[in-house]
């Protein structure tokens, strides 16, 4: 079994173990089988970077998911979602993600997107909103987490472990502090491939 593979087994196994009901019901959109992975090139961003030769601050429900997507950490086709246009040159540094599953992911799906979010420290993804339903479950690292039917709101304090929701369109940000944060996105609903709304449009 490839990497790729072998993370997506840990990720799932790990993420049926929470036994939340709203997260069951995203998975339950993930196909039977897999079906044939993608060869995507790798790429490595500078976020990567903060990842490597640190301790990273996890729970243990997700301890097994972070070990397994580090060990193909360098494999990976890392990706960004925005432009300096959109949050600055300097996001960017710090701020990337990999598709694991959906239309453009490792594994196909039109129903569902799985990717794993990291952020590095001392950064902030600013207000955002998209259609798509979402769930973050938080993988490694503290980090202070925002949703508002606003741009803005109060921060909030989350550890790994917690899963956080955000309904459709509604504004969410997050922003970290001395550590990197890893987190796995997940969507549901229609045009899973849309760009989120940055209130810049």
């Amino acid at each position: 079994m490839s990497d790729i593979g072998a993370l997506l087994e840990t990720t799932v196994k790990a993420l049926h173990r929470f036994e939340d009901p709203l997260l069951d019901a995203f998975l339950e959109l993930l196909p039977p089988e897999p079906g044939p992975e993608r060869d995507m090139a790798a790429r490595w961003l500078p976020v990567c970077d903060h990842l490597l030769g640190r301790e990273l601050n996890c729970a243990a429900t997700t301890r097994p998911v972070v070990d397994a997507f580090l060990q193909g950490i360098h494999g990976f086709a890392w990706n960004q979602t925005y432009t300096a246009d959109d949050f600055g040159a300097a996001f960017l540094e710090r701020y990337g993600w990999v598709k694991l599953v959906g239309e453009r992911g490792y594994f196909e799906s039109s129903r569902l997107l799985m990717s794993f979010l990291v952020i590095g420290p001392r950064n902030t993804y600013p207000a955002h909103r998209h259609a798509p339903e979402e769930l973050y479950v938080t993988l490694a690292g503290r980090a202070s987490w925002m949703k508002s039917s606003r741009m803005d709101g109060d921060f909030i304090p989350r550890q790994p472990g917690e899963i956080i929701h955000h309904p459709a369109m509604i504004w969410h940000a997050v922003k970290t502090d001395d550590e990197p944060l890893i987190a796995l996105a997940l969507w549901r609903g229609e045009n899973l491939n849309v760009k989120s709304d940055t209130g810049k449009g």
